[in-house]
């Protein structure tokens, strides 16, 4: 009814989830997953339930057990959002299957009524032929890129969901049991990448120079992949400036807008989280060894 708002609470739905899960226990937590699933599978309908099953119940049942387990911060993001990210191209490559086509052509034709509608709108502006001619090219080039980029599109996706949970899970089971230690929540804001990530970064991104190979797909996948994770400590580093400067926590989601409406800082944001593997913003590997 509400796509921005079903899109908001679809990334926030595995939150609840993980809650009952770690205040009530495993049968709960389970029993709850499931009567979640069969009311999405009754109002929706089978493929919807396969997506969230995909995408947000089982992130949030490996997630809470990775709680449980008390693993680190990069363990149960990793894992919860691996989970969601094998499920769904499970998912995409077996309905490619049923309808004897490919991922990356299903990928297309979703992409394909968005480049339909800029062509429409430039043609309505009475642009020149050859500009709108031009654009075509470009826009043709662009959806098969991203087409073939699919797995990190997934990845990405899964990556920032765990993330995002992880994170209100932890604000809210604060709220929820003030004074429990019976899940150790990481610090984001202390978080890095390890410093291993900077040989897949430059690899891939040399690979992507290969386009029209096998290698250059594959490059280009782990390389966008890879920007992410940086983008994601480079967020960590801005957390750590607005904190320390004391910063009024009401600006900070403006702060975090405008970084994601403004592609020249989130080029800034990955800088510094690349960079940040030798200059420690933070100073967090010294708070390491003195510790």
């Amino acid at each position: 009814m509400v796509p921005p708002l079903g899109v908001i609470l679809g990334l926030l739905a595995p939150t609840p989830m993980i809650l009952v899960y770690l205040q009530r226990g495993k049968q709960a937590g389970l029993i709850t997953v499931a009567l979640i699933l069969a009311v999405v599978l009754i109002l929706a309908g089978t493929q919807h339930a396969i997506i969230f099953f995909a995408e947000y119940a089982a992130l949030a049942v490996v997630m809470a057990e990775a709680l449980r387990a008390h693993f680190p911060i990069e363990k149960c993001v990793l894992f919860s959002a691996l989970s969601s990210l094998a499920l769904s191209c499970f998912f995409l490559f077996l309905a490619a299957s049923e309808g004897q086509t490919t991922v990356t052509e299903i990928f297309q034709q979703q992409i394909a009524p968005v480049m339909d509608q800029s062509l429409d709108a430039m043609k309505e502006m009475d642009k020149p032929e050859n500009e709108i001619a031009e654009m075509a090219g470009f826009m043709e080039k662009m959806s098969q890129t991203m087409a073939a980029s699919f797995p990190a599109i997934i990845a990405i996706g899964s990556l920032l969901t765990a993330s995002v949970n992880y994170a209100l899970t932890a604000l809210l089971w604060k709220r929820i049991a003030p004074g429990s230690t019976a899940y150790q929540f990481g610090k984001f804001i202390r978080w890095s990448s390890p410093e291993q990530f900077i040989w897949p970064f430059i690899i891939s991104a040399g690979l992507t120079f290969l386009p029209d190979t096998g290698l250059g797909g594959f490059g280009l996948n782990v390389f966008i992949v890879m920007l992410a994770i940086y983008f994601m400590q480079g967020l960590a580093i801005l957390y750590h400036f607005l904190e320390s400067k004391r910063v009024p926590v009401f600006l900070w989601p403006l702060a975090i807008l405008f970084v994601f409406i403004q592609p020249m800082f989130m080029g800034l944001i990955v800088g510094l989280g690349l960079f940040d593997l030798w200059v420690d913003f933070r100073k967090v590997k010294t708070q390491d060894i003195s510790e």
